[in-house]
């Protein structure tokens, strides 16, 4: 901008000639393009004006480029020496706003000048002032601002939009405003503590606000989650909660989920418009009863002027007009769109359970109740679809192919009791006769195939036949073959579940990915590996379990030949006898009580006196608040955590009788520690594999495996004592273990498998273990959860404390059942 100015004075040797506006009215300038260009000195430079103007454009824009180049150095490393931890983003906001402020100054000091100039002084002087101080205005107002401050105005902005949805009467909270008056921060208040807010309106506003933000182009689904989390702060959403609305919108329209569609406001907006105008194109016409069709085909050349000057493309035209014309033909044409995608997940169903090798794996159960909940999502708006319908041929077509490609769910559905899922009620009995016939003929289907042929799989499946036609004809045949499917070779097998998992890897929903990743690498190791590695290069994803699993798959696949851990290695004295003991674990227990990683006998010793904690930094050890605490060399630690030098001595009394000399390095992975070898996701694998957790939300189940640990026992190696604090819930997962317990006068024996869990009430109740368990396998393993996690998460989650009532329930009928034998006798 500069350069075109500064060249009216490299080309007149002064500035009269541009502040004179004799350049605006000069004839047969295309006369002088080869004049000479440049006048310096009073003396003319024999370079034409043709080459002289893009010239000087040129060498200014190339110093304008290592200036602001430079400035932009100076900036960063002042931000450095200052130590000072700004964002690459927030930088270049600062230098793009410098440079848009001497832009916009320099432009206001040239602009308009030759006719400015004809003002009184005082007018002249105003008029930089005025530009002066706007500019700095926007400079004080821009520097502040960042790319959150402006996502969360947008959001704020389509937080009103969803709120003011709502029938609420607005002006008796706000005292006579109105929402469009509230700032952002007032609109965020106002959702969060509304009275009478239900948790369904939260969740409609939630998903009014998610919508619009995608439909805009605002955000991405991958990144939707960190993008929203203020919202959903404030109405008090879960990030599983997200998921599933995100899972709903991907249902009704598939299109706001695909990353490689652009989206924007102004996009949105043109459409809008387009729809305006050709409404009123056609408006005219429709009034006097002309139908919808024979009014385009009249106004047909205006509705091509209109497309050409909104720029919309067939495939927006045709959208717009699928929300123009009847509402039975858009109703069919999201049928058709739902079916197919019911389709896919009916495959992918049917392979989960009958193409694995082992369909009652963890992972292979979590993965199909992940497609159930989307095929659930999916029938249900395929039912609302065919409530709106009533008893057409097409509502019945569609009923019977929803009957055999959700067999698997239909039922569940159908029996639903919630006040809006009373499917039986709101259905015709034609509808539900169709719904049940369909899904009969499969169960019978599969029943017969299996008894004649076991090599035969429930696969059904053929999809409907397409309804392109359907917004002109309103009619459409639909059918629906059912028919066993012969199970593959054990090759191609392969190849489909690999393709199968490939698809859940695409999953919006981050459990569902790792687990995804997790199946597909037991299957094909080197695919997996593979993909681990796209995920994280590609930084496709900001999902802690996701990352942590394709970590892991990378690690186990480097390190497979050398793995090393931190170990620890202590030297335990007690009155003059010397153990030496290795850990691998993250977490290594003392006390007295039965439990503990090193057992002391000892009163001199609290029953949980400290707790070594080791890491790739070393170790550092805690007192959990004895008697006696902690002494290392002269420092004495109570209820305090410290670091460890190599070779350090804990002292856990008064004098030397007492004392762990710790030492630790990195070693090889020893094969009877399991603590640093597992990850969240297999753990989260065990639990779900318990029926005492089954149910609980992901979220849940993810909060748990991260806070708890793996412990290995060799046989006759005691789990838990009777009479001992029951600090830990303990899941076996792995062998199994004896129970002895004293009732009375009564010894009781019992066998406790993979899955049961041991001294759940005991850790609810803070009393001690009411059973001696000693292991009995070969390799038992449990998984310990801390009893303050477990009642945290206890307090969030009633469903698990529903699976504890019925627990409980359960133990007292067997307790009554065997005092009732006793009496007998």
């Amino acid at each position: 901008m500069f350069g075109f100015y500064l060249y009216y004075y490299l080309y007149a040797g002064n500035w009269d000639y541009y502040y004179s506006g004799a350049w605006t009215h000069e004839e047969g300038q295309l006369s002088t393009l080869f004049n000479p260009g440049f006048y310096f000195f009073g003396q003319a430079i024999p370079v034409p004006k043709i080459i002289a103007a893009p010239i000087t454009l040129a060498v200014c824009a190339g110093l304008s480029y290592l200036i602001c180049l430079s400035l932009e150095k100076a900036y960063r490393a002042f931000i450095k020496r200052k130590g000072r931890n700004i964002s690459e983003e927030d930088i270049l906001h600062t230098c793009f706003v410098l440079c848009t402020f001497v832009s916009f100054n320099v432009f206001f000091s040239f602009g308009g000048r030759p006719n400015i100039s004809l003002f009184p002084t005082w007018g002249i002087l105003l008029l930089n002032a005025f530009v002066v101080l706007v500019s700095s205005l926007w400079l004080h107002r821009s520097l502040a601002r960042s790319r959150d401050n402006y996502s969360r105005e947008s959001l704020a902005s389509s937080l009103r939009r969803q709120l003011n949805k709502l029938a609420v009467d607005w002006s008796k909270f706000l005292e006579g405003r109105s929402l469009q008056d509230l700032l952002p921060n007032e609109v965020y208040v106002l959702a969060k503590v509304l009275p009478g807010f239900s948790r369904a309106d939260r969740l409609r506003v939630y998903k009014g606000v998610l919508q619009e933000s995608l439909q805009e182009g605002n955000v991405q689904s991958a990144d939707s989650l960190e993008v929203l989390k203020d919202v959903r702060k404030e109405l008090n959403i879960s990030d599983e909660e997200h998921y599933s609305v995100l899972a709903e919108l991907g249902v009704e329209d598939p299109a706001l989920l695909d990353p490689q569609r652009q989206l924007s406001r102004e996009n949105q907006l043109r459409i809008d418009s387009y729809r305006r105008a050709l409404e009123l194109v056609i408006q005219e016409l429709v009034e006097t009863g002309t139908p919808l069709s024979d009014a385009f085909e009249r106004k047909q050349k205006q509705i091509m002027s209109l497309r050409q000057e909104y720029a919309i493309t067939s495939a927006e035209q045709e959208q717009v007009l699928a929300e123009m014309f009847n509402q039975d033909g858009a109703l069919l044409r999201t049928a058709e769109t739902l079916l197919s995608q019911l389709q896919d997940l009916a495959v992918r169903y049917q392979a989960l359970q009958n193409l694995v090798s082992n369909p009652h794996a963890p992972v292979y159960v979590l993965l199909r109740q992940a497609v159930q909940e989307k095929q659930k999502l999916i029938v249900t708006q395929l039912l609302s679809i065919l409530e709106i319908l009533g008893d057409t041929p097409e509502a019945l077509d569609i009923a019977r192919s929803i009957g055999v490609l959700a067999a698997n769910i239909l039922g569940d559905i159908l029996r639903s009791n919630e006040e809006q899922s009373k499917w039986i009620s709101r259905l015709s009995m034609r509808v539900i006769a169709s719904l049940r016939q369909a899904k009969d003929l499969v169960t019978q289907s599969v029943g017969i195939a299996t008894d004649i042929n076991p090599g035969i799989a429930d696969t059904q499946i053929d999809a409907p036949n397409s309804i392109r036609n359907s917004a002109s004809t309103n009619t459409s045949t639909w059918s629906s073959i059912v028919a066993p499917t012969q199970i593959p070779e054990p090759a191609l097998r392969s190849d489909v579940i690999i393709d199968v998992l490939m698809q859940l890897l695409q999953d919006i929903d981050p459990l569902v990915q790792a687990a995804s990743l997790y199946a597909l690498h037991q299957i094909d190791p080197s695919l997996g590996f593979q993909q681990a590695r796209q995920l994280l290069d590609t930084k496709s994803t900001k999902d802690q379990l996701v990352i942590e699993t394709a970590g892991r798959i990378l690690g186990q696949g480097q390190t497979h030949a050398k793995n090393t851990v931190p170990t620890m290695i202590a030297q335990i004295k007690i009155m003059g006898r010397v153990e030496r003991r290795v850990f691998q674990q993250s977490t290594v227990r003392v006390g007295r009580e039965v439990g503990n990683d090193i057992i002391i006998s000892d009163n001199r010793v609290s029953r949980q006196h400290a707790i070594f904690y080791l890491d790739e930094k070393g170790v550092s050890v805690k007192d959990l608040g004895s008697s006696n605490g902690l002494r290392i060399g002269k420092t004495q630690i109570l209820d305090q955590q410290a670091q460890l030098q190599q070779g350090d001595v804990v002292r856990f009394s008064s004098g030397d009788d007492i004392v762990i000399l710790v030492q630790w390095e990195m070693q090889a992975q020893q094969g009877d520690t399991l603590a640093e070898a597992l990850g969240t996701l297999e753990k989260l694998l065990w639990l779900y594999k318990s029926s005492f957790f089954s149910g609980l939300k992901a979220n849940v189940l993810i909060d748990l495996a991260k806070n708890s640990h793996v412990r290995v026992y060799r046989p006759e190696e005691e789990i838990c004592r009777m009479g001992t604090v029951a600090h830990d819930l303990i899941v076996l997962i792995d062998g199994e273990a004896r129970v002895s317990q004293s009732m009375g006068n009564q010894d009781l024996s019992g066998m406790i498998l993979p899955g049961q869990t041991i001294g759940e009430l005991e850790v609810l109740n803070h009393t001690n273990y009411a059973a001696t368990v000693v292991a009995s396998g070969t390799r038992t393993k449990t998984l310990r959860i801390n009893a303050e996690n477990f009642e945290a998460v206890l307090a969030q989650d009633t469903l698990l404390a529903r699976n504890i009532l019925e627990l409980l329930s359960n133990r007292l009928q067997a307790s009554l059942g065997q005092a009732c034998s006793i009496t007998q006798l």
